[in-house]
């Protein structure tokens, strides 16, 4: 049986015989559900589907152990989706997301191993270490044994388990015994924090024609980890490819036969959720972006480029990487990894780069990078979007779904050229909600006279729709220019409900991404009063906002005081819940 909510703190719940969801990953039609809402629907009830087994009959022995079947069942669904849909992409939204959110997690207050040693409050380990770091680390032990050897341990541990409560170690134990493998070396990625840095150094010997790849682990732990690479040649053609083992802490690995210098391209697929970093020139980066194999190689070194242009344009040369940009736009036929290609790294993973965030400076760092692709682009996106701008009847295959990823990327830009009646059409002749929601979200980025009548209209139009309304309140809360005043209006609105978790999270946890509008005294103190009302009412959902100030220490001088000032005052509240008391004097300790 199953049962949609639409107050529900979590996506949903795979209790036996009575599944939960958050009515927001079940209910779907293409007038108000996004292509990356259905995509997410069919994740979600995936991944419940999929707890039959690993979850419910076998399960967790105890709570330390919720990453074998959380991990586990994340990985599942990974591969669910991917298979449904386009492989690569997904690779490249999973790993986005695991670095914008699980490396700041382990570079913060809160940072645990994927099987946690202690907890005041188990709820505050429902993470994205327990869970997405957790999925990465059964990725590994698949790309170790491959899929015949992965499958044959997962056949053994549900003969050997059905019906039981068991441990990490029992499932590591399957896999070993199956494909006869040591995981002992491995086991660290379950019991150490923290995100492994990795530095690869390479050299070329012409005369013996032998290229070398130096690895070196830093930090007191070693960790087993798989690298999976290709060698490309100067003409854009892999001459190697494979996984390197990397079981020591530095370990050099020789390629022969190497006639010529080549271009590596390290961590294909993402194959260890590490920090690498090698000595790669920019040159070669705008290279791997054009000519690599790998998709998500190519989108890699694409981030890691603008980046650079975006914090260290100095170190770029920017007249080869927007001429390497102008052969993708005008050459590549994979419309969706274009559309990735042309994304910058959002702010939030700018501010994770930043020795000290300073949130104006990277909104406006940011900013000139996107004019600079706005004048250097302009014909070309607008030639893109009317080419891709069609009447077609609404599908869901990955080509479609590219199709509408790179159409709107491209309207993102071009709304910053002052293109309003584009996307204002747009919004009005929309057949689905991907491209309605698009064109509203673009409209309300940049100050201009569509933005009330578009709003009003979006309202008129689905004012009896819970998940459309809640894209509503959160594209306001998002809106460029809008402050503390303007959410403080929106939580007077009738439809808004403190106590509907979708609700709350659409307003309040979007404007804490709102950066400029949020940071500063009125908008911490806005969020301090709405923990301090959760911890009564709703101290799951407290914890997670609080956690907005997990990396306050981080922030320039005046932020950082006004963030500490905040983080007293929860702590100095009665009775206190363990929810949010765990998370706030973990990030006040020293």
């Amino acid at each position: 049986m199953i049962v949609a909510v639409d107050d529900f703190n979590m996506g949903a719940m795979e209790n036996k015989g009575l599944n939960i969801f958050n009515s927001t990953y079940v209910l779907a039609n293409p007038d108000t559900a996004t292509d990356k809402d259905f995509i997410n629907v069919e994740a979600v009830i995936g991944h419940e589907y999929f707890h039959n087994w690993t979850g419910n009959r076998v399960t967790c022995q105890d709570w330390f152990q919720l990453s074998l079947k959380e991990g586990l069942t994340v990985f599942r669904d990974q591969e669910f989706t991917s298979d449904l849909h386009s492989r690569s992409i997904k690779r490249i939204e999973d790993v986005n997301g695991l670095r914008t959110f699980q490396f700041a997690e382990d570079a913060g207050p809160m940072k645990h191993p994927v099987r946690p040693e202690s907890y005041i409050e188990m709820n505050n380990f429902y993470t994205f270490t327990v869970y997405e770091k957790g999925a990465e680390v059964i990725r590994m032990i698949h790309t170790l044994l491959g899929e015949t050897g992965f499958q044959s341990g997962m056949k053994l541990y549900f003969e050997r388990h059905d019906g039981q409560a068991v441990t990490i170690d029992d499932f590591v134990a399957a896999m070993s015994d199956a494909n006869d493998f040591d995981f002992k070396p491995f086991m660290a990625w379950y019991s150490q924090p923290g995100t492994p840095e990795v530095e690869v150094n390479t050299e070329y010997d012409a005369q013996q024609k032998t290229y070398k790849a130096t690895f070196k682990q830093e930090g007191e732990h070693t960790y087993y980890l798989p690298i999976r690479y290709g060698l490309m040649n100067q003409q854009g053609e892999e001459i190697e490819q494979g996984i390197l083992v990397l079981d020591q802490n530095q370990k050099t690995f020789e390629f022969k036969d190497i006639q010529n210098e080549p271009t590596p391209s390290w961590l294909r697929g993402f194959s260890a959720p590490i920090k690498l970093t090698s000595n790669l020139k920019t040159e070669q980066k705008i290279f791997l972006c054009e000519h690599d194999t790998d998709a998500f190689s190519r989108w890699d070194n694409a981030q890691a480029l603008w980046s650079s242009l975006i914090l260290n344009p100095e170190q770029i040369d920017e007249g080869a990487l927007f001429s390497a940009f102008e052969n993708i736009l005008t050459k590549e036929t994979d419309n969706a990894l274009i559309s990735e290609l042309l994304t910058l790294p959002s702010e939030r993973l700018i501010h994770l780069q930043m020795d000290e965030i300073n949130i104006i400076e990277a909104k406006q760092k940011r900013e000139a990078v996107i004019d600079k692709i706005v004048q250097r682009f302009k014909p070309v996106l607008i030639s893109i979007y009317n080419r891709l701008n069609t009447a077609d009847v609404f599908e869901l295959t990955p080509g479609a779904v590219g199709n509408r990823s790179l159409k709107n990327t491209c309207l993102s830009y071009l709304v910053k050229a002052g293109e309003f009646e584009l996307a204002y059409r747009q919004f009005e002749s929309a057949n689905c909600m991907s491209d309605r929601l698009a064109a509203f979200n673009a409209l309300l980025s940049v100050d201009n006279s569509h933005q009330d009548q578009a709003i009003q209209q979006m309202f008129t139009l689905y004012q009896h729709d819970v998940q459309v309304m809640d894209k509503w309140f959160a594209a306001q809360a998002l809106a460029a220019g809008n402050g503390v005043d303007d959410i403080k209006q929106l939580m007077q609105h009738a439809l808004f409900s403190f106590n509907t978790p979708n609700r709350l999270r659409s307003v309040i946890g979007s404007f804490a991404s709102n950066f400029v509008g949020f940071h500063n005294q009125q908008g911490y103190e806005l969020l301090t009063e709405v923990i301090i009302k959760l911890n009564t009412s709703n101290p799951q959902i407290g914890a997670r906002l609080v956690s907005i100030y997990n990396h306050w220490k981080r922030y320039t001088p005046e932020l950082r005081e006004l963030q500490k000032q905040q983080l007293e005052a929860i702590l100095a509240t009665d009775d206190l819940s363990n929810d949010i008391f765990e998370i706030v004097q973990a990030a006040l300790a020293p």
